[in-house]
């Protein structure tokens, strides 16, 4: 059944009044909670994010939970309060009216959101998300815990609620990114009557799931609400005839107060009824009966409480989140004897300080390495009471030491408990240390904290109206210390790196240069990775030149880190590794990123040359190339061919090659060349490139031709067939042009050579002689009669002349005509007189032409005579020998004098004459000619001798 239009604005407006009313009419008691907690708790935010401080996923669909306990006071719930008082929270109710019309919306399109709704806003739900920013899936196994708090009013006190958690899981790399559940329980709440706000653990047992890099963890928790009779009574009461009438002077009432009254809380109720009102007489907000009373109910059900110190919601997941683990962020657990340490506390019983009567105070473990404290947080379960009226309220400290000296301190003040009935339990308070000031903590020091009541006074307390306990080392009571730290930079990394960029091929590695420094003290450094693992040590090798070295003050080594990819690596494979130096004073890293990138690539090309061919002009031949990638890496390279030749001969090949992978196959490449048929040229060089289009290089290498030009047939017929085509026979004649002017050229070469030997074999003069050749002694003369005759039929003058074949004094010769004249056809007898002069030697013989030039005629008639030497003999003779001085003693300068004569009929030659002492050559004279008949005076200078100096003289 549907309600009239002002029975459902009465409705509306009535719980809204109602639902704000109801929480001011109870106080909130202290209820504990965990805002330290272990390794993998995540901490609920605020889901509505109004203030801002709530950060939302990568997907911007839903806030993310935190790992950080709450710092703020203000309790978050949802459903939200949507009135403090008799004020509207605005903006809570916009959101949660956002809700209902999106809830509403749903419900008519339920089958286009299925699967999506749980990311929608839900006026029961808030769904909350814990990004995985892992590198490695992450093994969830074990039990989900849930530690939330929730505020029941009194009609859910006993027409119970209940509570739904979920785990999701999406991926948000995916196209469409859809929620799968992994686990889900609905439990009912057990609230008390006191307080309003309890605590309740509920548990997802033996999760069982794998998080892969990529996927997020969704985490809902939706109120349930129970049936509330209150509901049911206002409903039928408000179809009573008299309550239309006054429930719209009501809404008129507050209406008008928007703009007459002077409280903003009445205007901004006045203004929400107002455009209530406007939306459903619009239609814009038209709902029915039972959606009516599901709003109802909703105002009247339990709310979750989270984001605050005092109700710290949570979830604890059986896994170690990547970044839970900090070094730099150390949580140091209370424990007894005056210690804590990061051991989170596993008891039940609690260990408690009295802080009216003691203080309490704790050792930090020692550090290893220097460290710069930046932030300190104190996380203190407190139960207290505070009764009085008169005295201030308790005021506690809580003091950071370092070498027992102050270096912070924090006070909190507790609140009076008059009229807090509920039973004291610890409330978890927080003291934070401002005012650090950047201090280093030294290895092998520590820090100390100490608690205490800085205002005691114990008068007529007894502990019955006044008493303050810190609570620690359980599992309930975790009180503990958290403090920041940062590196110090005692120690730092210098790194090269080559290549520069990080990028390698498969099989490459990069090499690390790091010099490292330390200018505190000397010191001892290690140097290792982080973030190196299992499955990247298969890929992957890393070597350490030396893992650990000894820095003096102010002093420098340098280690070197070679980082080798497999030579299997797939393009795009990265290694994401930090190098870490790490020694007593401080730590420093480096973030090394190698990627296997065909950026690395180093290009080579290699080219196989055939050899020099021998082609015949005219024709052609083809060369076969082979080119190689040797490219590094594994990756396919293009080329570009270009080939030319040196005289611009045409040359066909092909021009590009596609996906030549580096192995040792090869792409062969055949270029063939058209050598012309007219050319004169010997050899061409032919140049092939090979153009890399992924690399910015090339290869080029030369082949040369050697070309065999035409014969001399071939040199005739190719100058006749040009010669024809000039002058025009080939229009006449065709092809037979130059044949037709070869045989003209034949004829005419014919009769050209008949007049040649005819003009050749012409002779203007005839020379006679029986006898040209004489053989004579050296005393004779020989004596050559020739006739000249007038071969021709003109008169004509000759000149003769007689020429020796080589300019010699061993002859002389004569002529008795030199010059005459005859008349044709007459003749005349010459005589040519030959005679051996006295150098004439033996076998000695001339030669000689006797030349008929005929005047006004370049031609000449000729004919060589012979004469030879016989009987010819040189005969040396030498007289008396004259040596002078006469008397001489040793070391005397003596020359020997005497007559060498030639008394045979030829000349000697090539005398050399010898003079020799005591058997011994002292001295020599040769190169001597003498004439037949002649004679040489010799003198021949030697040195003597001591003793006695016997002479002999030797010609040869």
């Amino acid at each position: 059944m549907h309600l009239t239009r002002t029975l459902r604005i009465i409705l509306i407006s009535s719980l809204f009044i109602l639902g704000s009313l109801l929480p001011a009419l109870i106080i909130a008691p202290v209820v504990s909670a965990d805002p330290v907690s272990g390794e993998t708790t995540f901490y609920f935010k605020d889901a509505i994010n109004l203030d801002g401080s709530s950060e939302f996923d990568s997907m911007g669909m839903s806030v993310l939970v935190s790992q950080d306990p709450p710092t703020k006071q203000n309790d978050s719930e949802y459903p939200p309060l949507l009135f403090n008082g008799f004020e509207p929270n605005s903006e809570e109710l916009a959101y949660w009216l956002a809700a209902w019309a999106i809830q509403l919306m749903g419900s008519e399109y339920g089958d286009l959101l299925e699967g999506f709704d749980i990311l929608l806003p839900h006026p029961f739900r808030i769904v909350e998300t814990y990004e995985h920013y892992g590198n490695e899936s992450v093994e969830i196994k074990g039990d989900v815990a849930f530690d939330l708090y929730f505020l029941s009013e009194i009609t859910s006190k006993f027409n119970k609620d209940e509570v739904k958690v979920c785990l999701y899981s999406i991926n948000s790399e995916s196209l469409i990114p859809l929620p799968k559940e992994i686990e889900n329980t609905t439990v009912q709440l057990t609230p008390k009557l006191l307080p309003r706000i309890h605590g309740q653990k509920i548990t997802l047992e033996d999760v069982n799931y794998t998080l892969n890099p990529g996927d997020n963890l969704l985490f809902s928790i939706e109120i349930i609400p129970g049936n509330k009779t209150l509901v049911d009574i206002v409903l039928k009461f408000a179809e009573l005839p008299f309550f239309e009438s006054f429930g719209e002077k009501v809404l008129d009432f507050f209406e008008n107060r928007e703009n007459n009254s002077e409280i903003p809380a009445l205007q901004e109720l006045g203004a929400l009824i107002k455009e209530f009102r406007g939306m459903i007489e619009d239609g814009e907000f038209n709902i029915t009966a039972e959606q009516v009373s599901e709003i109802f109910t909703a105002v009247m059900s339990s709310s979750l409480v989270y984001d605050s110190t005092s109700h710290s919601s949570s979830v604890t997941l059986p896994f170690k989140a990547p970044g839970s683990e900090d070094e730099n962020t150390k949580v140091y657990y209370l424990h007894d004897g005056n210690e804590m340490d990061e051991e989170k506390p596993t008891k039940d019983a609690c260990l408690d300080v009295k802080l009216l009567e003691e203080s309490g105070n704790w050792n930090a473990p020692d550090l290893n390495r220097s460290k710069i404290l930046t932030k300190a947080t104190a996380y203190l379960y407190i139960s207290h009471k505070d009764i009085t009226l008169l005295k201030d309220k308790i005021k506690v400290t809580a003091v950071l030491l370092y070498n027992d000296n102050e270096i912070a301190s924090s006070e909190r003040e507790l609140d009076n408990t008059l009229l807090d009935f509920s039973p004291p339990s610890g409330k978890i308070t927080i003291f934070t240390f401002g005012n650090l000031g950047d201090i280093e903590i030294t290895h092998g020091t520590h820090l100390s904290l100490n608690v205490y009541v800085s205002n005691n006074d114990t008068t007529l307390n007894l502990g019955l109206l006044r008493d303050a306990k810190l609570l620690y080392d359980s599992k309930e009571y975790p009180s503990s210390l958290k403090v920041e730290f940062e590196e110090t930079d005692h120690i730092k990394m210098e790194v090269s790196v080559d290549p520069s960029n990080e990028k390698v091929v498969p099989g490459g590695n990069v090499k690390y240069a790091i010099n490292i420094t330390s200018d505190s003290e000397d010191d001892t450094v290690k140097i290792t990775t982080s973030g190196f693992s299992e499955e990247e040590k298969e890929a992957w090798a890393i070597e350490i030149s030396s893992e650990s070295v000894s820095i003096s003050k102010d002093g420098a080594e340098t280690v070197n880190v070679i980082a080798t990819s497999d030579t299997l690596a797939a393009d795009g494979a990265k290694l994401e590794v930090t190098f870490v130096a790490i020694g007593s004073t401080g730590k420093d890293t480096f973030d090394a990123v190698i990627e296997v990138s065909e950026d690395a690539v180093e290009y080579e090309i290699n080219v196989t040359v055939p050899p020099g061919r021998t082609i015949r002009h005219g024709e052609n031949d083809t060369y076969h190339f082979k080119i190689k990638n040797k490219n590094t890496g594994i990756w396919s390279d293009d080329y570009q061919i270009e080939a030319s030749s040196e005289h611009g001969w045409n040359l066909s090949y092909k021009k590009i090659v596609k996906n030549l992978y580096p192995t040792n196959e090869s792409e062969e490449i055949e270029v063939t060349i058209y050598v012309p048929k007219n050319t004169n040229v010997t050899s061409d060089k032919l140049t092939f490139t090979v153009i890399s289009e992924n690399g910015d290089i090339s290869k080029t290498v030369n082949v040369t031709t050697t070309i065999i030009g035409p014969n001399l047939l071939e040199n005739l017929y190719g100058f006749f067939e040009s010669a024809a085509e000039s002058l025009g026979l080939d229009g006449v004649f065709g092809s037979y042009a130059p044949h037709f002017l070869v045989a003209m050229l034949f004829i005419i070469a014919f009769f050209i050579i008949i007049i040649m030997i005819f003009l050749l074999t012409t002779k203007f003069v005839k020379i006679t002689c029986l006898e040209r050749i004489k053989e004579i002694f050296p005393n004779e003369v020989a004596s050559f009669e020739m006739i000249i005759k007038n071969h021709t039929r003109k008169t004509r003058s000759y000149e003769i002349t007689s020429l020796l074949n080589s300019e010699s004094p061993k002859w002389t010769t004569s002529l008795d005509l030199k010059k005459i004249t005859l008349e044709p056809g007459k003749s005349k007898p010459m005589v040519l007189m030959v005679k051996p002069t006295d150098l004439v030697k033996p076998d000695d013989w001339a030669e000689l032409n006797i030349a008929v030039n005929v005047e006004g005629k370049k031609k000449s008639e000729k004919m060589a005579t012979m004469t030879m030497i016989k009987g010819a003999k040189a005969e040396l003779s030498f007289g008396s020998v004259f040596h002078w001085p006469k008397a001489f003693k040793e070391g005397d300068r003596i020359t020997s004098s005497f007559k060498l004569e030639n008394k045979g009929n030829a000349s000697a030659s090539n005398v050399s004459v010898a003079l020799y002492v005591n058997n011994e050559e002292k001295n020599k004279v040769e190169d001597i000619t003498i004439p037949a008949g002649g004679y040489a005076d010799i003198k021949i200078p030697w040195i003597a001798i001591k003793g006695k100096n016997e002479i002999e003289i030797v010609v040869r």
